[in-house]
């Protein structure tokens, strides 16, 4: 079973780290940034996406973009799996995103109905650019701030 963790950004930087090990990084109300780490297939992505559930439910982001960098290959399965998570998402309110696929896995993605269904708007080459992506989301949290 991967690790599911939700991700905040280093204040002054472009850095993200796991927000239970860094309880002091930026995090952006509405916006969850969420990683898993390892090939995603059809024996771990409902495990995944119950994780992903989970972190939801204690944020109630309408925004989840999840971070691919450490995610080296998505099993065609796993993708299916993700089609369906950002449909129950979309019923929900929330939006799906990805953030940081590898070439590989973004092809895998793009040439499945999910790459339609997100969109190039919806796939970041990176988390800085998916939170730039939310200037609204940015500018509630320095309101919050002030």
């Amino acid at each position: 079973r991967p690790p599911v963790y939700a991700m905040g950004r280093r204040p002054g930087s472009a850095a993200f780290r796991a927000v239970d090990q860094h309880p002091d990084d930026e995090v952006f109300p509405g916006l969850l940034l969420a990683r898993t780490e390892g090939r995603l297939f059809f024996g771990n992505v409902s495990w995944v996406i119950d994780q992903l559930w989970g972190l939801l439910h204690q944020t109630q982001a309408r925004v989840l973009v999840l971070d691919c960098s450490a995610i080296p290959d998505i099993e065609y399965t796993a993708v299916k799996a993700l089609e369906e998570f950002a449909a129950q998402l979309h019923e929900a309110g929330i939006a799906l995103e990805l953030a940081a696929l590898n070439r590989e896995a973004r092809n895998v993605v793009t040439r499945a109905p999910l790459g339609e269904m997100l969109g190039t708007a919806r796939i970041h080459p990176n988390l800085a650019q998916a939170v730039a992506a939310h200037p609204f989301i940015d500018e509630r949290k320095e309101q919050a701030d002030d």
